[in-house]
């Protein structure tokens, strides 16, 4: 039996604002979720947190079935739900279910009842979370002969993340290490793969498979 919430999921960004976070990293955003999730071939996704829009846009234009969940009304979205109480669907009602920068919105201690949630309606899942770091680079180029990055990824383990009125944890930070987080997942997902996004360094992008058989 799950245990009762001693949480409620609450709102933390107002419908207009999303109208000023219009930016580049919105468009990175959405093309990586676009490529991880073509990948599968699906026909039916799920997008769980409305956002700009733009994935569920692009994928319709694909001709895909998409459905979007979102806990504010305000946004409009196909279903009002939170990503911890998804048995308004099926089990494996999707082939692939997308929560980019959601699960961090709802306190650590959510993330295996999210995540089951997840892998219960899903066959594959993308899950993208922020990764608090340093990156220090260096590039070394012959243009047009040769040219090399190299890139250092410092966690930022020494900082305390503290709720900031949207995010309650982040990868990185002080007792929430990569590891802790991908051993997390691996309760409900096969790792298919996993990559810091260096277009946008904030992300850190999981590509699961469910091994959930309810």
């Amino acid at each position: 039996m799950t245990e009762p919430r001693r949480f409620e999921p609450q709102v933390q960004v107002s419908a207009s604002s999303y109208r000023d976070r219009l930016s580049i990293t919105s468009f990175i955003n959405a093309n990586y979720q676009i490529r991880d999730c073509l990948q599968f071939n699906p026909r039916r996704v799920l997008i769980i947190g409305t956002g700009l829009g733009l994935e569920a846009s692009i994928l319709r234009g694909f001709g895909l079935d998409v459905t979007v969940v979102d806990i504010d009304p305000a946004l409009s979205p196909d279903v009002v739900a939170s990503v911890d109480n998804l048995s308004m669907f099926e089990n494996k009602s999707f082939d692939v279910v997308i929560a980019a920068h959601v699960l961090e919105h709802l306190p650590y201690e959510f993330l295996d009842r999210c995540c089951a949630e997840i892998s219960r309606v899903a066959e594959h899942a993308l899950i993208y979370l922020p990764f608090a770091c340093w990156v220090p680079q260096v590039t070394i180029a012959i243009e047009p002969l040769f040219r090399k990055t190299v890139r250092l990824r410092i966690p930022l383990f020494w900082k305390t993340h503290r709720f900031n009125g949207e995010h309650y944890w982040e990868i990185g930070t002080k007792g929430c290490s990569l590891q802790r987080v991908t051993e997390s997942l691996k309760k409900h997902f096969d790792i298919n793969d996993a990559y810091h996004n260096w277009d946008w360094r904030y992300s850190y992008n999981f590509v699961l498979d469910s091994t959930s058989h309810a």
